[in-house]
């Protein structure tokens, strides 16, 4: 009788290969001790290398904790976890030490400063993000790489609430769409940053698991982290209680089979737009209407001259000027930056990866059915999308940075829409076992 035998590596061979790799790790992190002098000349830390030693050491204590955690996606979410720390401690050095970043005012204001109160401001993203920090500093220390760690943290829950809606959405736990979402270059980089973004990105995932969960199995357990994940966003970027409401108000409403349901679904959403619009109009819009056009035309200014990534800007004369931008705007926020508007190592990442999603939505509109649509979660992460990119298109496009960073709390639906209706295999599956086939 014949034995096979599974196709693993020897016992030694995989203990070599950990001796070696811990070898190789601890030379690294020695070596960028020695040299942290350099790479943290812009924090405003005066003992930079214990910050930095400090930072690792949460870095692996989340590790541990992951490690024991009961959860069934335990390995693949290590993994990332992983991947995440050695971007934050490693390769987001470099960054640090090339460009001045809002994340060092964030570390100094709530490492060392006094706050009256540390309740969040809805209306006021910047505040509420100092407040955290200084939350964040009172647990971790008053460490940069550690409170880096902290928020990267909160994204890393962010990747996994995606995760957890593609897991509704499939009915079953595929650990690959973790990778997808995870390994993402936008998503890997920008939740893993200090600052606004990754918490921003854990209220969208909440959202997302909740909104999908609410369309997939019509449990009304989901409305929960579907109203707290709109609530976290609309707490650092307020206008995003409108992206967020807006598209659930076209999807949801219309499915409801009990009139009194229905009449209750789109009186409560229309009352959260409407409060998630006074406070964009109050910020924003304080003249109404006629405020739109130089209003916008201001913000946009003031992006165009941060940093190196801002592009040049005319500005808009009216709303019908406004209005034939938008399909350039809705594509920037989408898809730029590509290969041409590359300047740097950073930007080449970006461009490679919008060149690849770009050809993914290629090949979806080849292969479009509108029957797609009666797939109550697609016509959602669609109209979603949109909502997001009508917004975003304006300030993207006038600087590409922004554009980049701003795609983080959509890039996951993006990416999965894209695979599913781009990929031969996505399509087989929506054709052969999604809602839309039946």
């Amino acid at each position: 009788m014949r034995h096979t035998h599974a196709d693993t590596l020897d016992p030694r061979l995989q203990f070599g290969g950990l001796i070696a790799a811990g070898i190789v790790f601890s030379l690294m992190v020695v070596w960028l001790v020695a040299h942290m002098g350099m790479f943290g000349r812009n924090i405003p830390q005066p003992d930079i290398v214990s910050d930095y030693v400090r930072g690792w050491m949460w870095a692996l204590g989340l590790a541990a904790f992951l490690a024991v955690l009961p959860l069934k996606d335990g390995g693949p979410l290590l993994k990332l976890w992983l991947a995440k720390a050695a971007v934050d401690l490693g390769l987001m050095l470099i960054y640090e030490w090339h460009y001045g970043l809002d994340a060092y005012w964030y570390f100094r204001m709530g490492a060392w400063s006094q706050h009256g109160s540390l309740l969040p401001v809805l209306g006021d993203g910047t505040e509420t993000i100092l407040r955290f920090s200084a939350i964040v500093a009172g647990v971790v220390g008053p460490s940069y790489h550690a409170m880096k760690i902290a928020y990267s943290f909160i994204g890393l829950w962010g990747s996994f609430c995606f995760y957890r809606a593609a897991c509704h959405y499939l009915r079953s736990r595929e650990p690959w769409l973790l990778y997808v979402i995870g390994f993402t270059p936008t998503v890997l980089f920008w939740s893993s940053i200090l600052g606004k973004d990754p918490v921003v990105f854990f209220g969208a995932g909440l959202y997302a698991m909740g909104a999908v969960g609410w369309l997939r199995t019509g449990r009304i357990r989901f409305a929960l982290p579907l109203a707290g994940g709109v609530l976290i966003a609309m707490f650092i970027r307020e206008w995003y209680g409108v992206i967020m409401i807006a598209p659930l108000l076209f999807v949801v409403g219309p499915r409801l089979r009990h009139p009194i349901q229905r009449v209750l679904c789109v009186a409560g959403g229309l009352a959260g737009m409407v409060y998630a619009y006074s406070i964009f109009q109050s910020q924003f819009l304080t003249d109404g209407t006629a405020s739109i056009v130089p209003t916008t035309n201001a913000i946009i200014s003031g992006v165009a001259g941060r940093g190196g990534s801002g592009q040049s800007f005319q500005g808009f004369h009216s709303l019908s000027s406004m209005v034939l931008f938008w399909p350039w705007g809705v594509f920037t926020a989408t898809f730029r930056p590509m290969l041409w508007d590359v300047r740097n190592a950073f930007m080449a990442i970006s461009a490679l990866e919008c060149t690849v999603l770009l050809v993914l939505v290629i090949s979806a509109v080849r292969h479009w059915h509108f029957r797609r649509l009666r797939d109550p979660v697609m016509f959602w992460a669609l109209a979603y999308l949109l909502c997001w990119a009508s917004l975003y298109g304006f300030g993207g496009y006038a600087n590409l940075g922004m554009a980049v960073r701003e795609r983080l709390e959509v890039m996951p639906i993006l990416v999965l829409v894209a695979l599913l209706l781009g990929t031969k295999r996505g399509r087989s599956y929506l054709d052969g076992g999604g809602e839309a086939a039946r």
